[in-house]
């Protein structure tokens, strides 16, 4: 069994895209995710992508809502990729005039969370 070392791969994706050349500092979660982007698309089972329009929620139940948006999803992008990374994130608009909620769950492969800094307590004696 061999291995392959990363900057092999890194070094080899340079030759295609530009902004992963030489021995500037990238982003690791932006080459991991154009890494990702481009298997889900090698592997796509979905040659022919439908054009998906989405109903606004109009009070639907949040269950609803979002089993239509993956149905929409999986409609124009079905991979291992997709099976085993995407998900859904939740936004919610509220019309400050009328009150009127609308949510939507809208895909993503990567989800980027802040890392919190360290809290110090001193304890004293």
């Amino acid at each position: 069994m061999t291995g392959v070392a990363p900057w092999d791969i890194k070094k080899t994706i340079g030759k295609k895209v530009t902004k992963f050349n030489g021995f500037g500092q990238q982003d690791a979660a932006e080459l991991v995710n154009y890494l990702l982007d481009i298997l889900h698309e090698d592997l796509n089972r979905i040659t022919d992508k439908p054009y998906i329009e989405f109903k606004d929620s109009f009070g639907r139940s949040d269950k609803e809502v979002a089993e239509e948006y993956w149905k929409g999803i999986i409609a124009r992008n079905d991979s291992v990729v997709t099976d085993l990374m995407y998900g859904q994130f939740k936004s919610k608009v509220v019309c400050k005039a009328c009150e009127h909620e609308n949510s939507n769950f809208d895909a993503f492969l990567t989800l980027q969370l802040p890392i919190p800094k360290k809290v110090y307590i001193e304890v004293v004696y």
